[in-house]
This record gives structure tokens, C-alpha cells and sequence, in this order.
């Protein structure tokens, strides 16, 4: 999804969350115009940022529990769609364990370059207990604020997060509220 205020985002339906966040110049999608369109496209921009691939969300019974691996499409997840808002903004929307999902990132103009807010409209017919979402995974720093990882400033406006220690490796992991049906956590990346 590319944006006027030169800030973009590819969202990946195999890891149901978004996985790579630019600046500048979108993509060339030229490659996949000819022949069979081989291989992957990469972006023009600059600033290119890799998210966390495995599943966004887990039910974790304490901090000690490991984040799953795998593939999301084999361990329940199934994406839904998106929708379009008058701007053309998409929706992303998956569901996960009777939980059904609804993702926005729209973008925020910032100096030198912009960034984006990522909404999450979390809603389930049971109760949302010990269920987290992963927002980041490597050196995560907490600073006045919000956090800082590889160079991207997060700040969760929505959610209590928590960095915890796993393995070699920090995450940056948001509770979602026990003992309701729906929650939602907005977040801000600045880079």
C-alpha cells in the first residue's frame, strides 16, 4: 500500500500482519507485467524495515510461555479480505481462534519522514484472556515514551505492552484486556 505522504507498507495474507514499512519511492511492479512475473518485487523506497513473520497473536498462560512458530495459515489462521474506506485505505481482516481481526494503517506526516498508525479492532464471542499480540522481535530499547527497535520508534497509544527477554532476542509484546469481547490497540511507527 503506497501513500501521497511517501510512507508505505506491504501486508502479507501468509502471516496475516504487515511486514515490511518504507519511505520514499514505492515499487517498480514491472517485473510482474511480462513473462510469468518471476520472483519477488522488492521496494524502491528507502528506510526499508522488516516486521516479525510467525503469528501476530497467541494465547500465552504466563511471560515464561516461548511465542509460537510456524506458519500462520497451518496453525488456524484463515485471512478474510479487506475492505476499502473512501480513501481507498485498506482493512485487512483475519480470523484466529474465534477471533476475528480488522487491521488499518493509515499514514501520519512526520519531519523528516512520516510515519504510520496501525489500528487492531479485535473482537471474539469468548472472552479475550491471556491473548497478546507481537509487535516487534530483536533489540528493543523503552524509551521516555514508547520503545525503539532497529531504528523505528513505537508507541502503543492503545494496550499494555511489555518487553520481555526470548532466547537471544527481545519482544515487544501487547496484553490485550482480560474479560472483554473486543479490544483495541493502536500503535505508532515513526522511522
Amino acid at each position: 500500500m503506497g501513500f501521497p505522504e511517501q510512507v508505505h507498507y506491504a501486508w502479507d495474507a501468509e502471516h496475516m500482519t504487515v511486514r515490511l514499512i518504507w519511505h520514499g519511492a514505492f515499487i517498480d511492479a514491472a517485473k510482474h507485467w511480462v513473462d510469468r512475473g518471476p520472483g519477488n518485487q522488492v521496494p524502491l523506497g528507502d528506510h526499508v524495515m522488516a516486521l516479525p513473520a510467525g503469528p501476530p497473536m497467541a494465547k500465552l498462560s504466563s511471560l515464561d510461555q516461548s511465542w509460537p512458530g510456524g506458519n500462520p495459515c497451518e496453525t488456524g489462521y484463515r485471512f478474510r479480505g479487506y475492505s476499502l474506506d473512501g480513501a481507498g485505505i485498506p482493512t485487512m481482516r483475519y480470523e484466529w481462534s474465534g477471533v476475528a481481526v480488522e487491521e488499518t494503517l493509515t499514514p501520519i506526516p512526520n519531519e523528516p519522514d512520516s510515519g504510520l498508525r496501525r489500528t487492531l479492532v479485535i473482537k471474539s464471542k469468548e472472552q479475550l484472556n491471556d491473548v497478546w499480540l507481537r509487535l516487534a522481535l530483536g533489540k528493543i530499547e523503552q524509551v521516555k515514551g514508547g520503545y525503539v527497535w532497529n531504528g523505528v520508534r513505537l508507541v502503543v497509544e492503545e494496550g499494555l505492552a511489555v518487553v520481555r527477554r526470548a532466547g537471544d532476542q527481545d519482544e515487544l509484546l501487547v496484553q490485550l484486556p482480560a474479560g472483554v469481547n473486543a479490544a483495541t490497540v493502536r500503535v505508532t511507527l515513526i522511522w
